[in-house]
């Protein structure tokens, strides 16, 4: 795999000129600690860059907890939006840093030796990500709106308001129809 990345470097020009105006992200000197779904985010975009467009709109930067996820995928949401390819030698060729490269190497030979065994299509498991990404995003709303009952900040309307919002979204969460739809 890596002697095929090394030939690849060798042989290929980029395709495609990316503004000079972009700036290259300055990665962190900390040593990287992708957390899963994270790693798999990645693995799904270097083996299938057709997703990218799903995966940088499903998923918000803000959204990822390794400051070296939020480099590698501001890399492909930048090519994405200048209309560079996104495909992982281009994209590797873009990344300077040496450990987000490591990374990316890392991601597509895990992906490769995945990709036989996974029994989902690339596309459900990034649905899933996003998903999941999405039900945090929920949780921590709930969070909030629960503290914000408990502290007592809010007038009575607000709070009854806030309350069926979370009876509402308990419901749904557990696929429980409202008891006016029936």
């Amino acid at each position: 795999m890596r002697n095929r990345l090394g030939q690849l470097r060798k042989t290929q020009t980029p395709t495609t000129h990316i503004e000079p105006n972009t700036p290259t992200p300055v990665t962190p000197q900390r040593k990287p600690n992708l957390n899963v779904r994270e790693q798999e985010l990645i693995e799904i975009l270097v083996l299938n860059p057709e997703l990218t467009d799903s995966a940088v709109n499903g998923i918000s930067l803000e959204r990822l907890p390794s400051e070296h996820a939020r480099l590698i995928i501001q890399t492909y949401q930048n090519r994405l939006n200048s209309g560079a390819s996104t495909e992982f030698a281009d994209v590797l060729l873009e990344i300077e840093d040496r450990t987000l490269k490591s990374l990316l190497v890392n991601a597509i030979e895990n992906a490769t030796n995945k990709a036989a065994s996974v029994r989902e299509s690339a596309e459900e498991r990034l649905n899933e990500l996003i998903d999941a990404y999405a039900n945090d995003l929920k949780e921590g709303q709930m969070r909030q709106n629960l503290e914000q009952l408990v502290n007592q900040d809010l007038a009575e309307d607000d709070e009854m308001e806030i309350l069926k919002q979370i009876l509402d979204d308990e419901r749904r969460r557990h696929g429980i129809s409202s008891p006016m739809d029936g």
